[in-house]
């Protein structure tokens, strides 16, 4: 989780790729029914909660 949070504040100076990754999280949530693996979709959810949430709201 440590690496997203570094990824993001190096993208932070071009907000278009933070736009474009958060786009992605939202894909990859909403097509989360289709994944095998229970864990790994706790996983995802966690992770888009933890970090990629309040870095929509601060947007």
């Amino acid at each position: 989780m440590e690496t997203i949070k570094k990824t993001f504040l190096a993208m932070a100076t071009d907000l278009r790729v933070i736009f474009i990754k958060l786009c992605d999280r939202i894909h990859n949530i909403q097509t989360l029914q289709y994944h095998p693996n229970p864990s790994k979709i706790q996983k995802i959810a966690q992770e888009t909660m933890k970090i990629y949430v309040p870095i929509a709201k601060r947007l």
